[in-house]
C-alpha cells in the first residue's frame, strides 16, 4: 500500500504550504526520501538489474512530462494573473538563463541558488534525482554500500547538530537527505527479516509507525518546545515512516492503492498553482480555509493529470520494462 502512503505524505505537504502549517511537510518530504530509497533499490535489484538506459529513461518519463505540463501552465498563469510573486517568492520572472535551464531540467537546482521555480517544491525532486543516480552508481548495489551511506548520512546530521547548524541545514541539502535515502535502501537489504513477519505483526508495526509519525509530528507544534525535543522528534518521526514502509512491504496491495500512488506526484506538482488561483479569485490568504477550499481543486486537477499520464506515458514505461525482461 505504498500508494496510499505516498498520497498521505503529499497531502501533508499541501497542508503545510497552503495552510501555512509549519513543520510537518518537511517530515513528509523525508518520508518520501526514505520510501524512494527503498523502492529504487528494489527496482534496481529486481527489475532494471542496474541497466542505466531503461532505469534512467523510466525515471525521466515518470518525472518530466507531468512536471513540464504544470510548469508551462504556471508560466502562463503568473504572466497573466497579477500577484503571483506575493503568493510565493519563487514566482518571479526576472532571472538569468541558468534559472530557465534549472526550470527545464530540475536537477540543476542542487548546484545554484535559484530564484524562479515554476513548480516551487521541485527543489526536493532535484535532490531525489541526485539520489537516483547515487543509488544506481553505488548505494543500492550491496548491503555494505547502503550501510556505509547510512553511516555517512547519520554522521552529517551528528556533525550538523554538534556545530549548532540551523534546522534547514539538515533538510535542504543532498548530504542531509542521504540519511533517509540510505535508510530506505538498507531496509531493502534486510527484507528477509521483514518478509518473515506475520501479517498480524506487520499490521502492528504499521500502526505503531503511523502513531509514532503522528505523535512526534504533533510534538513539533508544542509551544516553547526545546531544541532537543524538536530535533529528537524529527528523527523519531523518520523511524515512524520506517515502520510504516516495513509493514506495507509485507501487506497485500489493494487495487485502489495504485490510483492513490498515481495521484501523489500530480498532487505534489499542482497544489501551489491551484492554491494561488483559488487565493486570487476568492481573495483568500494562506491558511486553513485556503487549504480546505483548494483541496478539491488540487485533487480534481491531479486526477486529470494522473489519468492522462496513465493513457499516454505509462504504456511507454511498460514497454521499457519489458525490454529489460526480454534481455
Amino acid at each position: 500500500m505504498f500508494g496510499a502512503l505516498r498520497l498521505f505524505l503529499s497531502l501533508l505537504v499541501v497542508y503545510t504550504h497552503l495552510a501555512a502549517g509549519g513543520f510537518i511537510g518537511g517530515r513528509a518530504v523525508f518520508g518520501f526520501y526514505l520510501l524512494s530509497g527503498y523502492l529504487m533499490t528494489l527496482v534496481l535489484q529486481e527489475r532494471y538489474l542496474f541497466r542505466p538506459g531503461p532505469y534512467f529513461l523510466n525515471r525521466a518519463l515518470r518525472l518530466y512530462p507531468d512536471y513540464w505540463l504544470v510548469a508551462g501552465l504556471t508560466l502562463v498563469t503568473i504572466i497573466i494573473v497579477p500577484g503571483a510573486q506575493s503568493f510565493h517568492s519563487a514566482y518571479q520572472l526576472r532571472n538569468g538563463a541558468i534559472d530557465y535551464m534549472g526550470n527545464l531540467l530540475i536537477f540543476p537546482y542542487v548546484i545554484y541558488k535559484n530564484g524562479l521555480r515554476l513548480v516551487p517544491p521541485t527543489w526536493s525532486v532535484a535532490i531525489e534525482m541526485v539520489h537516483y543516480f547515487l543509488l544506481w552508481l553505488v548505494v543500492a548495489r550491496r548491503k555494505g554500500f547502503a550501510l556505509l551511506a547510512l553511516g555517512v548520512g547519520a554522521g552529517f546530521h551528528v556533525w550538523s547538530l554538534a556545530n549548532g547548524e540551523p534546522p534547514y541545514a539538515r533538510y535542504y541539502s543532498v548530504f542531509a537527505s542521504l540519511l533517509p535515502f540510505a535508510l530506505g535502501a538498507t531496509l531493502y537489504f534486510y527484507g528477509s527479516q521483514v518478509r518473515a513477519m506475520s501479517r498480524t505483526k506487520a499490521c502492528a508495526t504499521g500502526i505503531a509507525g503511523f502513531l509514532t509519525f503522528v505523535i512526534t509530528g504533533a510534538m513539533l507544534y508544542l509551544p516553547n518546545v526545546s531544541s532537543f525535543v524538536f530535533n529528537a522528534a524529527i528523527y523519531v518521526n523518520l523511524l515512524g515512516v520506517l515502520g510504516m514502509v516495513s509493514a506495507l512491504s509485507r501487506l497485500p496491495i489493494p487495487k485502489w492503492d495504485e490510483w492513490c500512488g498515481q495521484l501523489a506526484y500530480p498532487v505534489f506538482l499542482v497544489h501551489w498553482l491551484a492554491g494561488f488561483l483559488v487565493s486570487h479569485f476568492l481573495n483568500m490568504p494562506r491558511g486553513g480555509r485556503l487549504f480546505c477550499v483548494s483541496l478539491p481543486v488540487v485533487l480534481v486537477a491531479a486526477s486529470g493529470l494522473a489519468y492522462s499520464t496513465r493513457l499516454a506515458i505509462d504504456p511507454i514505461r511498460s514497454s521499457v520494462r519489458r525490454l529489460v525482461r526480454a534481455k
